[in-house]
């Protein structure tokens, strides 16, 4: 099955919970420098997107990614650069939708309620967004009265 679609910037993952293909979009870097990549090895005669060293194909990609932690010593399971990309995303405005899809979860509720509380910004940031009560601010008057007894 085809996990890249370069032409698209698209990726596919199967998940691991549901079984089901998730569609991700990486970052522009990210599939800039992965098509380079690829393009360098189809013409040494690797005609694989994620490889070994030695051209040979990853049969597990969490094996894969544990090795290399450990030649970088550092200690970070697969799972860990996921909720490290979600709380980013997220910090940096992010729309919540868009973080939910990226990480595959069918309810946004899900993202919301694991992410939220990394972003103690946000309430902040999004009271800044409300316009003011004041006149002039957008152009606008508001106009706030007491209803009558």
């Amino acid at each position: 099955m085809e996990r890249f679609r370069l032409a698209a910037w698209l990726s596919y993952f199967r998940q691991g919970k549901s079984g089901r293909l998730k569609t991700v979009v990486p970052h522009p870097a990210y599939m800039t420098e992965a098509r380079q990549r690829y393009e360098q090895d189809m013409a040494a005669g690797i005609p694989l997107v994620c490889h070994r060293n030695d051209g040979r194909r990853v049969l597990s990609f969490r094996t894969a990614w544990l090795n290399a932690c450990k030649r970088a010593k550092v200690k970070m399971r697969p799972y860990d650069i996921r909720q490290v990309a979600a709380t980013e995303m997220l910090a940096h405005g992010a729309d919540l939708a868009a973080v939910a899809a990226q990480l595959g979860h069918s309810n946004v509720a899900t993202t919301g309620g694991t992410y939220a509380h990394v972003t103690p910004g946000s309430q902040a940031r999004a009271a800044a967004l409300m316009p003011s009560l004041e006149s002039g601010d957008t152009g606008d008057t508001v106009v706030i009265q007491k209803r009558a007894k």
